[in-house]
């Protein structure tokens, strides 16, 4: 498996888009080189320059996208890339990305990249259990897509459900399974989220109840090593 060194990151345009920033001087930090493009609507969330600064790279977009009349931006970006990461994947560019769409940098880099794609969905709970938005996530998984399900969460609006953008450290795991050893395929893990008991002494015990939300965390460990 090639070594995965250049990462093209693709904003769309969710409220979780703003963590994007710190997820990409993570991916900086851990070594990667990283470019990113974003889409209209993303931009309404996050800024260029932000980008721009901590990759040291221009930041594609559809303003910009013919700046360079030397190639073409959405192809070359295409050809830089050794993996690409959407992050947050809204409902509306996992349609596109589903059905060939080619309307944006984002989902013309999309079709022009042949390598492994790796896909974030955040989205209200609603859109995320339409049966339309997993449709579209089926088909996009039989075309090879790496899907990492949303979170369990506080919601924009106002509320706890799942449809939250996983935490940055999980995304960043979730970036290191693709070239991890993985000396456990074809094997099943089993990864509890439930409480435990420890007994302190003939009389007393000493309880500790682990949320669900614990257990994406606890799972991507496991994960890298390939198993189901």
């Amino acid at each position: 498996m090639p070594t995965i060194r250049n990462i093209a990151v693709m904003i769309t345009g969710g409220i979780a888009a703003y963590k994007v920033p710190l997820l990409v001087r993570g991916l900086v930090r851990d070594g990667y080189q990283v470019r990113v493009a974003m889409t209209p609507a993303a931009a309404t969330f996050v800024t260029a320059a932000t980008l721009s600064t901590l990759t040291k790279a221009e930041v594609v977009t559809d303003a910009h996208e013919f700046d360079h009349p030397e190639h073409v931006v959405h192809v070359e970006l295409a050809r830089w890339a050794d993996m690409m990461l959407v992050v947050p994947a809204t409902a509306n560019s996992l349609a596109k990305f589903a059905n060939g769409l080619a309307d944006n940098v984002v989902t013309s880099t999309w079709l022009a990249f042949d390598g492994p794609k790796l896909v974030m969905p955040a989205m209200n709970d609603k859109m995320w259990a339409n049966a339309a938005t997993q449709s579209n996530v089926r088909r996009l998984k039989d075309m090879g897509v790496r899907v990492l399900p949303p979170a369990e969460g506080f919601l924009a609006e106002g509320y706890s459900a799942v449809g939250r953008m996983p935490d940055l450290d999980v995304i960043q795991l979730f970036v290191e399974t693709y070239q991890a050893k993985q000396p456990l395929v074809g094997k099943r893990v089993l990864v509890s989220a439930g409480g435990t008991q420890e007994r302190i002494d003939p009389c007393a015990t000493s309880e500790t109840t682990h949320p669900a939300r614990w257990a994406p965390p606890l799972l991507t460990r496991p994960r890298r090593r390939g198993p189901r």
